[in-house]
């Protein structure tokens, strides 16, 4: 039982009575704390950049069976044969800065590796596959608007799988874990799963505009008819857009959870007044036009 209603403090000096003390619990996630403590403040869900190690598996449809994709995959170290039980990819808060990825800066290695599958798995052509098997090499940037968009399937799939399949909300979760009826090892639960689910939608919003800004890169457009894969030629700027706004949730960083909307157009949402205040300057001159 680690869901204790007290805590222990070690000082190497007397405390007084009524002196006011700051506790660090250092860089954890919520769900790393809720392991280590057993409880989970329901404050953790307010800050604007809660991070939680996540690990993202593939939905079953984008395990390929043709055999030309499995030899690329194969041939690239990608173990197929495990992909239903382990992880495609793990990211952690510490090594996998989300505000930098969301600024534009370079990709980690964990998410290179995850859109390279993705390219190989659902989106090459048999000439792009061809040329692959042959050379070792993919023309990554051709398909960078479309991978983003399979990117956010994949972590469609992977809040699906949080819930047992069931739609459920941040919010839900949040409202349940407040009754006076949950025993508190459940709302520490529930708790770490919203924050969970929010880092997901995060990273989701994260891969749709990266998606939207490379499908209005002029050298995008110019070669996205030169490649195939099964997401077809539709539109990709409007899809991506879709993607990214599909969930409604916060302008900054695509979180649901807290749910704040602008006190003067009452239109756009925002988790935190930190993220407002980020977006202000873009925001006020629609905002007045709202109004």
């Amino acid at each position: 039982e680690c869901n204790l209603g007290c805590s222990c403090v070690y000082a190497n000096r007397n405390i007084d009575e009524g002196e006011e003390l700051i506790l660090s619990f250092g860089d954890v996630s919520p769900t790393g704390f809720v392991a280590k403590y057993g409880h989970l403040p329901p404050d953790f869900l307010d800050h604007p950049n809660i991070m939680c190690d996540v690990s993202l598996w593939t939905p079953p449809e984008f395990i390929p069976s043709e055999p030309l994709r499995v030899e690329c995959l194969e041939k690239s170290n990608y173990p197929l044969e495990k992909l239903r039980e382990l992880p495609l990819v793990n990211l952690q808060h510490l090594g996998e800065n989300l505000e930098l990825y969301r600024q534009g800066y370079d990709e980690s290695e964990m998410i290179k590796s995850m859109r390279q599958y993705l390219v190989l798995a659902v989106l090459a052509d048999e000439f792009e596959l061809d040329r692959n098997l042959n050379t070792g090499r993919l023309r990554g940037p051709l398909y960078e608007s479309k991978v983003m968009l399979v990117m956010c399937r994949v972590v469609d799939h992977n809040i699906k799988l949080l819930s047992g399949g069931a739609t459920v909300a941040s919010a839900e979760d949040a409202e349940r874990a407040s009754r006076p009826e949950t025993p508190a090892w459940e709302r520490s639960c529930l708790l770490a799963r919203a924050a969970y689910r929010e880092c997901l939608l995060a990273w989701r919003f994260a891969f749709a505009r990266r998606g939207e800004e490379a499908a209005r890169n002029p050298l995008s457009s110019m070669f996205a008819g030169m490649i195939g894969g099964t997401m077809g030629d539709g539109d990709e700027d409007c899809a991506v857009h879709d993607a990214k706004n599909a969930l409604n949730g916060c302008r900054v960083c695509g979180r649901s959870y807290p749910a704040k909307r602008c006190a003067r157009c009452g239109e756009v949402k925002y988790c935190s007044r930190g993220h407002q205040v980020q977006d202000w300057k873009e925001h006020k001159i629609e905002c007045r036009g709202r109004r």
